[in-house]
């Protein structure tokens, strides 16, 4: 009994003891989960975001500039002979100009004006008998000098004297060569200051050469904007009364400032395309080749069908590996006045042969008959 007694008291004192606990292991409890939720609450802030609108734009910004345009490359161009002019191109010529590479020329040029030869001639002729006196008298001389015969200073003339005569023989070549003039590059000749009959003296200009492709645009900017401006970069050029723009490059850059405008000079490159009439540019007659010198069929003796024809040109007269040809307009006449509407001229191949009358100046109307 005893020891019931003491077990049923020291149960009734635990279960005391735990009923006096429980309203503090609540309180614990909830003051647990209290710090478990701040924990949880007290994370990183959330950043600001700012909203933009989606819109195309032009992220370099425009530089608008006004130039002027000049021609990239001009020259007088001069004879380097003397002497009477036969023939010149006239005003508003377009040339073709010489190509030279590594020192062989492979096209000469087209020719832009001609001296009379016969002066020349006569120069050279003169000049080839002097060469051969002075080789004869040379070589009588050396023959004298081997076997002791002569003193030095008479074998040293002869020897001065051979090579003073080759060498007007030469210069007296060059000369007849130059007769010719042939456009240095490519342009259309703006000015004539001599005209056929006149005399040229050389070195004297004769006309004026103008390469019409390409041209440059000069603009004068800010030492700002000359910085920012870069060799090649690539440009947008609008000309008066144009909506498409040319495209061009920046090809030069002036060092030094204008002393007065305290400037500095850019020049632009750019492709000076030629329009043909009215065409569209998908037009399938552009993909044909450009024809510019041509004749118009004429005939010596007007309504005789017998006469043969003449150029009025000798460059109208072309020649391949089946002979001389020329570009004619059939279906039109010297002076007739062409439709607006339709600027074209139809050219046509003719295969000639030439007539006697054909010299090798370049006034002369060649005489040709169509085979």
């Amino acid at each position: 009994m005893k020891i019931n007694l003491l077990f049923h008291q020291f149960f009734i004192n635990r279960v005391n003891r735990t009923t006096s606990l429980f309203p503090l292991l609540i309180i614990l409890c909830l003051l647990i989960s209290c710090g478990k939720q701040e924990a949880v609450d007290t994370g990183p802030n959330p950043r600001p975001v700012k909203v933009l609108e989606l819109r195309e734009i032009d992220p370099v910004k425009p530089l608008q500039l006004t130039g002027s345009v000049m021609s990239w490359k001009e020259q007088d161009i001069s004879f380097e002979v003397s002497g009477r002019l036969e023939w010149i191109v006239e005003m508003g010529t377009n040339l073709a100009g010489r190509w030279e590479e590594k020192g062989e020329v492979h096209v000469e040029g087209d020719l832009l004006a001609h001296i009379e030869e016969r002066p020349f001639k006569f120069k050279l002729k003169a000049a080839r008998a002097e060469r051969d006196r002075a080789e004869a008298e040379y070589v009588r001389t050396k023959k004298a000098w081997d076997n002791n015969a002569i003193a030095e200073i008479d074998y040293i003339r002869a020897t001065a004297e051979r090579d003073s005569g080759q060498a007007r023989f030469e210069q007296a070549e060059y000369d007849l060569e130059h007769c010719s003039l042939h456009a240095p590059f490519a342009g259309e000749v703006s000015e004539v200051y001599v005209e056929a009959g006149g005399y040229g003296s050389a070195g004297q200009a004769v006309a004026h050469l103008v390469m019409m492709d390409p041209i440059k645009v000069d603009i004068s900017v800010s030492s700002e904007t000359a910085e920012s401006l870069k060799l090649r970069d690539a440009v947008r050029l609008f000309l008066p009364g144009e909506e498409k723009p040319a495209y061009g490059t920046v090809y030069e850059k002036s060092t030094v400032a204008d002393p007065e405008t305290r400037t500095f000079r850019v020049s632009i490159i750019t492709r000076n395309n030629q329009s043909v009439g009215n065409l569209q540019p998908d037009d399938p007659l552009l993909e044909l080749p450009r024809i510019e010198k041509y004749i118009f069929l004429q005939r010596m003796k007007e309504g005789n069908e017998e006469s043969p024809y003449f150029v009025e040109e000798n460059r109208s007269l072309r020649k391949d590996s089946e002979g001389y040809y020329v570009w004619a307009a059939p279906d039109h006449k010297l002076g007739d006045s062409l439709d607006p509407k339709k600027p074209l001229i139809t050219l046509k191949k003719y295969k000639v042969t030439l007539g006697e009358q054909l010299t090798c100046s370049p006034k002369t109307d060649p005489v040709v008959k169509l085979v």
